[in-house]
C-alpha cells in the first residue's frame, strides 16, 4: 500500500501528502506547520519593521525631553528677571527670554508632529501586517478544508476497506476530531484579527486627523512667533528706549487694565441685580464649550507664573493661538453684557457674557464684534472675531501676536477658565 502511495503521488500534491501522513499520526503536526509557517516568515519581517518604527518614536520624544528642558531654564529665567525692578532693560530681557523660549517651543512641536507622524506609519504598518497574517491563514485554511471534504466525501466502509487495520480508522477519526478543532481555534483568531483591524483603522483615522491638526497648530505657533518677534518695536516704538517714557507706558497699561478690571466687576453686579436670566438660560450645562478650537495651543494660561507683564497685572484667563479673524462662538448661552470697541487706542476691544450660576465670560483683543447688548446669545452662535495681531484694530497697546484672550470669573472674580472647559 505504501509503494503504491509512493509511486503514484505528484511530489507536490497537500493531498498526497495529507493521505501518506494520515497513516502515520502525524497530521495534527503538519496541519501547525501549514497554517503557522507563511506567518512565522512574513512575521519576522514585519517585528523588524515596527521595532525601527518604535525605535525612531522613542528618539522623537527623547529629543522633545531635552527640548523641554531648556523650555524651563528660560521659564526660570523669566520668573527671576520678574522679580527685579520693573524697568525698560527688564523688560526687553523678558520678551527676549520669551522669544528664544517660543522657539524652542515651535522647534518641540515640529517634533511632536514627527512623532506623530512615526505612529501613524506604525499604525498603518501594523494594519498591513494583521491583513497579511489574515490573508495567510484563510489561504492555508481553504487549503486544508479543501482536503478534508474530499476525505469527508468517502463513505466509512471505504476507509474501512482502504487502513489496514481498525486502529488506523480510529487514529484518522480521532485526528480528524483534532483538525476540526484546531481549525475552529484558528477561525476564532481570524475573528479577533478583524476586531484589532477595526480598532486600528479607527485609530489611524484619529492620528491623521491629529496630525492635521498638529500641522495648522504648528502653523499658528510660527505666524506667532514673527509677530512677537515684533513686539519689543509694537510696545516701545513710542518710547525711543527711554526709562521714563517706558515708565510713562507702563502707569498708562496699568490704569488700562484697572479700569478694564473695574468695569467689568460693575456691570456683573449691576446688571444681575436688575435682570434675573436664569429663566432664559434654563438647560444650559455649566461646562462651557471652547469660544476657538484650541489647535495652536496656549500662549498664556491663568495666572501664567512666564507671563511677559506680570507687574503689572496677573493674567487673568488664558491665550489662545488662532489666525487673526477666526469666529468667536459663545461657550455657552448667555446675556450680552458689555461689548468694547478700542480701535487702536491703548485698551482692547472685548465682549462679555453674562451665564447663569453667576458665571460670565470675557473676550478681549477681538478684532471685531458681531453682537450687541442687551441682546441673548445661544451655545455656538458667533459674538466677535480674534485679533491680537500688534498695531491692529481692537488688539491694543500690550498684545504679543494674534490670540484670543479668554476669562472666566465668578461674581466678577477672575477663575481658571480650565475648570470649565472639557
Amino acid at each position: 500500500m505504501q509503494s503504491n502511495w509512493r509511486k503514484n503521488c505528484s511530489r507536490n500534491s497537500l493531498g498526497c501528502v495529507l493521505r501518506g501522513l494520515k497513516t502515520r499520526g502525524y497530521l495534527l503536526f503538519f496541519l501547525f506547520v501549514i497554517l503557522n509557517s507563511t506567518f512565522f516568515i512574513s512575521s519576522v519581517h514585519a517585528q523588524s519593521s515596527v521595532l525601527d518604527l518604535n525605535t525612531q518614536i522613542q528618539d522623537k520624544k527623547r529629543a522633545q525631553q531635552e527640548l523641554q528642558q531648556k523650555i524651563n531654564d528660560y521659564s526660570n529665567k523669566i520668573r527671576t528677571t520678574q522679580k527685579k525692578a520693573a524697568s525698560l532693560v527688564n523688560q526687553i530681557n523678558i520678551l527676549e527670554a520669551n522669544i528664544s523660549k517660543a522657539e524652542l517651543e515651535i522647534r518641540r512641536k515640529e517634533i511632536e508632529a514627527q512623532q506623530l507622524a512615526l505612529e501613524t506609519q506604525l499604525v498603518e504598518q501594523q494594519i498591513q501586517d494583521e491583513e497579511r497574517r489574515m490573508n495567510n491563514m484563510l489561504t492555508d485554511i481553504s487549503k486544508v478544508l479543501r482536503e478534508i471534504k474530499r476525505y469527508d466525501d468517502r463513505k466509512y466502509v471505504e476507509i474501512v476497506l482502504a487502513e489496514n487495520s481498525f486502529s488506523e480508522v480510529f487514529d484518522q477519526l480521532y485526528y480528524t476530531e483534532r483538525l476540526a478543532n484546531h481549525l475552529s481555534r484558528k477561525l476564532d483568531e481570524i475573528k479577533s484579527i478583524r476586531g484589532i483591524l477595526d480598532n486600528n483603522r479607527t485609530t489611524l483615522v484619529t492620528k491623521q486627523t491629529e496630525a492635521e491638526q498638529k500641522k495648522e497648530g504648528l502653523a499658528i505657533m510660527q505666524d506667532a512667533f514673527e509677530q512677537e518677534k515684533r513686539v519689543k518695536e509694537a510696545l516701545f516704538g513710542r518710547t525711543k528706549s527711554t526709562e521714563a517714557e517706558f515708565r510713562n507706558l507702563l502707569e498708562e497699561l496699568r490704569a488700562a487694565a484697572s479700569s478694564i478690571d473695574s468695569e467689568i466687576v460693575t456691570l456683573e453686579k449691576t446688571i444681575r441685580q436688575k435682570l434675573d436670566i436664569a429663566d432664559k438660560l434654563a438647560g444650559d450645562t455649566g461646562i462651557l464649550s471652547w469660544p476657538v478650537a484650541p489647535i495652536g495651543g496656549l500662549s498664556a494660561s491663568f495666572h501664567d507664573p512666564d507671563y511677559p507683564f506680570r507687574y503689572l497685572f496677573e493674567h487673568g484667563g488664558v491665550d489662545i493661538r488662532t489666525p487673526q479673524g477666526t469666529p468667536i462662538r459663545a461657550p455657552a448661552s448667555g446675556y450680552v453684557a458689555k461689548v468694547f470697541n478700542g480701535g487702536l487706542g491703548i485698551r482692547p476691544s472685548y465682549v462679555m457674557l453674562l451665564h447663569g450660576n453667576q458665571l460670565s465670560t470675557v473676550f478681549m483683543h477681538v478684532s471685531s464684534i458681531a453682537v450687541v447688548p442687551d441682546t441673548y446669545v445661544l451655545r455656538g452662535d458667533v459674538i466677535a472675531y480674534s485679533g491680537g495681531r500688534p498695531r491692529t484694530p481692537g488688539a491694543g497697546r500690550w498684545t504679543t501676536g494674534p490670540h484670543l484672550h479668554f476669562e472666566t470669573r465668578i461674581n466678577g472674580v477672575p477663575v481658571d477658565p480650565m475648570g470649565y472647559l472639557p
